[in-house]
């Protein structure tokens, strides 16, 4: 079964601890993440998980908006 999880984090660093416990618990196949709020040098990884990035805007140094997807690494691909 696929398990689609989205989450508007409102900041990726500030709410990686609650993520890898939710990834534990729950074992999404598929995340989707909004604002994640990184910067284009930052990127974070999780266990068992492909992940997609996209940068936005970064004001006065402070990164805003953003998104990403997780794909699970026991996911089946098909075409």
């Amino acid at each position: 079964m696929t398990n689609i999880l989205q989450w508007n984090i409102r900041g990726l660093q500030a709410n990686k601890e609650e993520l890898d416990m939710l990834f534990s618990h729950i074992r999404p196949s598929i995340v989707c993440l909004q604002e994640t709020f990184l910067k284009e040098n930052k990127i974070m990884t999780f266990k068992g998980y492909s992940s997609y990035h996209t940068y936005d805007s970064e004001i006065n140094g402070v990164a805003h908006v953003g998104s990403a997807i997780l794909v699970n690494s026991s996911t089946s691909q098909t075409g």
